[in-house]
């Protein structure tokens, strides 16, 4: 076996321990394992390097979690603006403003 059929298994089995099946695994692992060549080509690292990265993902949202580094990222746009709304309450907020200048008050 090779040094990238080793890469491949070791990523499947990884990828099997988060609840992968075998198919699955090895498919992902292929997969991951070329993306990770490529990324390490296009930033001049090394396949370990990017393959961590890439690994680091898979394993955050297999737990539903973002990255570290993306929740930090989320968190300082949050706290920038913490009154900003979601486009839906954005609308609830106008139809409701202009329901009451029309002289329609709801019910509470």
């Amino acid at each position: 076996m090779n040094e990238h059929d080793q890469t491949i298994s070791q990523v499947a089995e990884a990828l099997k321990n988060l609840g992968s099946s075998t198919e699955q695994a090895r498919v992902m692992a292929e997969q991951l394992v070329k993306r990770a060549d490529q990324m390490a080509k296009v930033n001049n690292s090394s396949l370990i390097e990017e393959l961590g990265k890439l690994l680091e993902t898979v394993s955050c949202g297999a737990q539903g979690r973002l990255k570290p580094s993306d929740e930090a990222e989320l968190g300082q746009k949050n706290s920038k603006n913490p009154e900003k709304k979601a486009f839906g309450e954005k609308m609830f907020d106008r139809r409701r403003e202009n329901a009451e200048l029309e002289g329609y008050k709801p019910s509470k």
